[in-house]
């Protein structure tokens, strides 16, 4: 199966300019056990501190752009090539470097 993301329908952040599109979903592949989102930050952008619950261990591999990410309040960079892990219930988020946009696959 490919999959041609520009296809699927990206979702808006209700706070910012953040967008998210789904690529695997159990409505795509017909899995359950895994789901991938690329996700696309404008310059500038910042996500708010949260938390995922039930289960929902995140990986992120970047794309493109760079930025910072925090984990339980403590910041460290991240560039194209990197991949990082957030377990369940870690507090996070992500901020862009100021001039570009930052894109990840978040699983």
């Amino acid at each position: 199966m490919v999959i041609d993301w520009m296809r699927e329908p990206v979702f808006e952040s209700e706070r910012d300019a953040r967008k998210r599109g789904s690529l695997v979903t159990p409505k795509i592949c017909n899995m359950a056990a895994l789901k991938v989102e690329m996700i696309i930050y404008p310059a500038g952008s910042m996500a708010p501190n949260h938390h995922h619950k039930g289960g929902r261990d995140t990986f992120m591999y970047f794309l493109s752009g760079r930025g910072t990410a925090w984990a339980n309040e403590r910041p460290f960079s991240v560039r194209r090539g990197d991949l990082i892990y957030f377990p369940d219930r870690e507090r996070h988020h992500l901020k862009t470097a100021d001039g570009g946009e930052m894109r990840f696959l978040e699983f």
